[in-house]
């Protein structure tokens, strides 16, 4: 026995189990199609979440960039006014942004017009918003991501440099002393081997001071090189998160706006589903009344709109109020013949008709789907099999 034939055979095994279970009832439930209030329900709150949660890092991510510009400038009052005016501004753009969206959006979901002020503060606002997120989300990664590095490099180049430039100075300083030596000696002697000596020691010392001086220029030229490049890497990085932050802003003020469009849309869409069922509850509470007294066998009349003046909740609670000043509604069922054959009147047009059986209920097909289209609300489709 392979693998697949185990699997296949622990299958019908499981399935055999839980056929007389609860499994049945569990598939119909998941299955069963969900109104639209309920399905869109979980992204109506991610969206409104989504959008409440958002006003408050737009406004610290603008209110940190807005810090970075003012970094620069050396008066302290300066910054604070910057801060300052720059906070109560960044406040009253996202107030503004949050207030007209709401008019704007639920006039929208109500197809009405839309007043003109509003949308132009919240297109205003809305732009303004989104370029100030970007730049500021943009420079202030850009900083959190080079900063620390850059002024760490810049603290290694110079121990460095000076590490260099020390082990160059005591060479030179060595050298320097000899050069010294040799130019003393020959100022006490001018001719004979010690001035020759001293001129061959001079010399050397000469040679060795540039060879010295010429290392210490193309080390420190070397490691000013190696820093620069570890510098031009860090920018660059920091520089290609900067742009997937920007970036990434972008597109949370253009879901931002998405959300406040979808939160009056799921609103407004949940309205018409609860008018379309209390239009479809109250079709199928007529007519099953109407089938209920089709089937009496004398002929009498019913009164369908004698009910209290009072309000009463339906099955789905929608106050509806009845008024007993109308004339009665009467349904006629006239059954004539053995049972068989007859005629009676059909429960969609009410027209007469003979009926073949006891139990039909309307005089052709055509009325009886235009019932079940009623009953139901939805669209009849035919079957494979008529």
């Amino acid at each position: 026995m392979n693998f697949f034939q185990i699997i296949r055979k622990g299958t019908s095994k499981t399935v055999s189990k839980i056929r007389n279970t609860a499994i049945y009832d569990f598939a119909a439930e998941k299955l069963e199609p969900k109104p639209y209030a309920q399905q869109a329900k979980p992204l109506f709150l991610a969206s409104k979440w989504f959008s409440n949660s958002y006003h408050f890092l737009s406004y610290v991510i603008a209110f940190f960039g807005l810090m970075l510009f003012a970094y620069p400038i050396e008066s302290w009052f300066q910054r604070v006014a910057i801060g300052i005016i720059g906070t109560v501004l960044l406040f009253l753009i996202e107030l503004a942004k949050s207030n007209t969206s709401h008019s704007v959006f639920s006039s929208i979901a109500r197809k009405e017009t839309v007043n003109k002020l509003f949308l132009s503060i919240f297109i205003v606002a809305t732009l303004f918003s989104f370029f100030v997120s970007v730049y500021s989300a943009k420079q202030a990664v850009f900083y959190a991501a080079t900063t620390d590095k850059i002024s760490q490099n810049n603290d290694d180049l110079q121990n460095e440099t000076d590490s260099l430039k020390n082990a160059f100075d005591a060479r030179i300083a060595t050298i320097q002393i000899s050069l010294e030596s040799s130019s003393a000696t020959l100022k006490k002697y001018s001719t004979g081997w010690r001035a020759n000596k001293a001129r061959e020691d001079l010399e050397k010392s000469n040679q060795s001071l540039e060879k010295v001086l010429f290392e210490k220029e193309k080390s420190l030229a070397n490691l000013s090189e190696k820093y620069e490049g570890t510098e031009a890497k860090t920018t660059k990085a920091g520089t290609e998160t900067a742009i997937i932050a920007a970036v990434l802003f972008a597109l949370f003020e253009t879901l931002n706006v998405f959300a406040y469009w979808f939160y009056y849309y799921y609103l407004s869409n949940c309205l018409l589903e609860k008018d379309l069922v209390l239009v479809n509850t109250n079709n199928a509470i007529s007519s099953i009344i109407d089938a209920t007294r089709t089937f009496s066998v004398n002929t009498q009349s019913v009164p369908t709109n004698l009910q209290p003046t009072s309000q009463h909740n339906n099955p789905i609670g929608c106050n509806t109020n009845y008024q007993k000043n109308e004339p009665p509604k009467t349904i006629v069922t006239k059954i004539v013949g053995n049972g068989t054959n007859g005629t009676k009147n059909c429960n969609h047009c009410n027209n007469e008709y003979i009926y073949k059986v006891s139990r039909q209920k309307f005089c052709s097909d055509k009325c009886r789907i235009d019932n079940w289209k009623q009953v139901k609300g939805k669209t009849f489709k035919k079957g494979k099999k008529s």
